[in-house]
């Protein structure tokens, strides 16, 4: 085969994958538009999530902050009715000790 042939057989493959090539870059440049349009939003919405993960972190050690102090009232409501409930035992004792079916004398 000569050269003149190799080179008509060249040019017919590429003749071939031109309009292939052409299709390509069209769709490259189709999605490069895409993804300039598309940018910004994704760029908002990753600074939103930043942000709720900021406030979902400071909402997390809001409420683990009541929680303890939930505890810390509860803890000071039993020992101030403690005593309440011994002064009421004792009352109990004392009334169950107090009290007889037998009459008694006065």
């Amino acid at each position: 085969m000569k050269i003149e042939d190799y080179e008509k057989e060249i040019e017919a493959l590429v003749d071939q994958i031109e309009p292939a090539i052409k299709a390509l870059t069209d769709k490259n440049d189709k999605l490069l538009l895409i993804a300039e349009r598309i940018e910004p939003a994704i760029k908002a919405l990753a600074d939103k999530n930043d942000n709720l993960v900021r406030e979902n972190k400071r909402l997390q050690d809001e409420c683990e902050s009541l929680w303890n102090m939930l505890e810390e009232i509860k803890k000071a409501d039993v020992e101030e009715h403690t005593h309440l409930l011994d002064e009421l035992e004792l009352e109990m004792k004392l009334q169950a000790l107090m009290s007889t079916t037998k009459k008694g004398i006065c």
